[in-house]
Order: structure tokens, then C-alpha cells, then sequence
């Protein structure tokens, strides 16, 4: 089984949102939006709950792993990001 993944920088600043004073300038403001964005019309929670009532359970190596790996792979090629690509990893299968 391979993947690869990538995690988008917006999400790194957002852990760091709290650390920002309220009254500093646009730099607040700009994360806020995306943050809020993120949050209003982003599709997280839709892919969460697709891996999660949809495929269901992911024990390495178990058929549902290999499901929400490849679930994905089509959703970050769906986004059109530079490269997408299964790594090869060694996973015991059940």
C-alpha cells in the first residue's frame, strides 16, 4: 500500500490563531477569514464523515485502509494539487 500525505499551511496557522492579539492589525483579520472559510464552506467534515460512516473502520492493512487510501488519492487529485502519488509502505495485512 502507498501514500503520501500533504498538510495545506493555512492549517499550521490556524493552530496558531489563538496566539494572535485581536488588535493586531490585518494579519488577525486575514487569518480569521481563512479560518473562517475553512470552517463555513470547507469540505472536512464531509470527508470525515465519508471515511467514517461510508468506509468505516481502517485497522492497518485491512480492506478499509486500502478504501480510504485510495478515497484519498481521487479527492487530492480532485483538488488538482502539483502531485499526487502512493508511496510504497510496509503494512501488515490481516
Amino acid at each position: 500500500m502507498k501514500i503520501k500525505v500533504q498538510i495545506p499551511l493555512f492549517f499550521c496557522m490556524v493552530v496558531n490563531l489563538t496566539a494572535f492579539n485581536q488588535t493586531d492589525s490585518s494579519d488577525y483579520q486575514m487569518i480569521r477569514a481563512i479560518y473562517s472559510e475553512a470552517l463555513g464552506n470547507g469540505k472536512s467534515y464531509e470527508n470525515l464523515r465519508y471515511l467514517c460512516k461510508n468506509i468505516g473502520p481502517r485497522l492497518s492493512g485491512s480492506e478499509n485502509a486500502q478504501k480510504a487510501v485510495m478515497f484519498t488519492q481521487k479527492l487530492m487529485a480532485g483538488y488538482f494539487f502539483d502531485t499526487v502519488y502512493l508511496q510504497e509502505v510496509k503494512v501488515p495485512h490481516w
